[in-house]
């Protein structure tokens, strides 16, 4: 999130905004709902990185923001998702590698996320350290508090295999250009700019 985008961008995320839901996207939403048990949003304690075998090199596991914590801090990132940043994402907080323009979205969209509740689908502009970029496909679900009253995003990252442009030689995502609530019984909220 957060380029501006140029004409080649903009058309590049025109031709991405045609792409739907992925299979992978889908047995991932199939996976979260059978740790929901007959639940709206499954308890923390169902998420079993065993049965979530098939996706533990591109899940991300991280804290949902509330008002006052206004940060995204990963608490597992897969391999292949670090491997593509560069570094070890544990522990540092998702939105240092959006610009500042789109900390905001990135926010309410997570609140919204775990509050609301709902899922989420999208594609997003990734720039790699390694000088290229690609779309990537995000597919994320809450998981309710733990412990530490803390409520949890759980999302899986697809490479789609189309690279881009990229701005820099940093790890970074520019804002989505497609983007989806998905309902799971609580409706899909209202995004509002």
């Amino acid at each position: 999130m957060g380029m501006v985008p140029t004409t080649e961008h903009a058309r590049e995320g025109m031709q991405a905004a045609l792409w739907s839901r992925s299979q992978e996207s889908r047995d991932f939403e199939a996976l979260w709902n059978r740790m929901r048990g007959g639940a709206l949003v499954p308890p923390r304690s169902s998420f079993n990185v065993a049965k979530a075998a098939r996706f533990v090199r591109d899940l991300v596991l991280m804290e949902a923001p509330a008002p006052e914590r206004r940060t995204m801090r990963i608490r597992l990132a897969g391999e292949r998702y670090q491997e593509i940043a560069g570094c070890n994402l544990a522990g540092r907080d998702h939105l240092e590698h959006f610009d500042a323009d789109y900390r905001d979205g990135a926010l309410t969209t997570g609140w919204l996320m775990a509050n609301h509740p709902c899922g989420l689908w999208q594609i997003t502009p990734m720039h790699t350290a390694k000088g290229y970029g690609q779309y990537i496909e995000v597919t994320g679900f809450p998981l309710g508090a733990g412990e530490d009253g803390i409520p949890l995003l759980l999302c899986h990252v697809r490479l789609t295999g189309r690279l881009l442009h990229t701005r820099d030689n940093r790890f970074g995502m520019d804002t989505a250009s497609d983007f989806h609530f998905i309902d799971v019984g609580a409706g899909v909220p209202m995004w509002a700019d």
